[in-house]
């Protein structure tokens, strides 16, 4: 016997797991995922269905972030199109509140999909509006 019996070892075996090169063509990041692919092409899968999606297609002039937004280059810089969209709509920028984040203005997809960037989708509102919201539906689901 090689430990007394009383002395017990638990070993994760994740703790001996070799870590793997992400399994995509010239990616060099490391992974634990079950896919094979390192982080950031595991989310470009869940969301766009194809863990070698384009973030950015210079010949489109549009990209995605991580979560799915679309963002277009604007005078150099990217910016979200379903914010500018409204902007353009209301004639202003959007209102950021100096002390409480709570009375910001939030651009809602009101089918919750967030490459749908059509006027009838987007709903302006407050952030705290914008939570409320969520919850409220979130608690719905739960039932």
């Amino acid at each position: 016997m090689l430990f007394p019996s009383r002395v017990w070892f638990v070993v994760s075996p994740m703790l001996f797991m070799a870590k793997k090169i992400c399994s995509v063509i010239d990616c060099v990041s490391t992974t634990r995922l079950k896919r094979g692919w390192c982080e950031k092409h595991y989310k470009r899968w869940q969301i766009h269905g194809d863990p070698l999606f384009s973030i950015y297609d210079k010949e489109r002039g549009f990209s995605y972030n991580s979560d799915g937004y679309k963002r277009v280059y604007v005078n150099g810089k990217l910016v979200y199109e379903h914010i500018l969209i409204v902007e353009k709509d209301i004639g202003r920028k959007l209102f950021k509140h100096p002390t409480d984040p709570g009375l910001d203005e939030v651009v809602h997809h009101d089918n919750e999909t967030k490459d749908d960037n059509r006027i009838e989708n987007l709903i302006l509102m407050t952030r705290s509006q914008h939570v409320s919201l969520h919850h409220a539906k979130r608690k719905l689901l739960k039932r």
